[in-house]
């Protein structure tokens, strides 16, 4: 078996400060500017979003907004909303 260390709660070896240089967590992912929308979509549309997302565990509304999303580039002829990632 191996010998096993033991533990305090002295420091070991010399300190040293070390500045803070990560980033807050609210300036690491910037946000988009978005809007919100409402729509009515038929039964049949709507469990067909929910099984595919289920499949793909990923949020209905995730996955809605990636479908709008490429289809809005696919139509602009802009590619950088499609590559984009949650």
């Amino acid at each position: 078996m191996k010998r096993r260390t033991a533990l305090s709660a002295e420091p070991r070896g010399r300190l040293r400060v070390v500045q803070d240089t990560l980033p807050h967590p609210r300036e690491l992912v910037p946000r988009e500017d978005s809007v919100q929308i409402t729509c009515a979509l038929s039964r049949e549309a709507a469990e067909f979003f929910r099984l595919e997302a289920a499949q793909t565990k990923l949020p209905v509304h995730r996955l809605l907004r990636r479908v709008l999303e490429a289809y809005a580039s696919q139509c602009s002829g802009s590619e950088d909303a499609a590559k984009r990632v949650d």
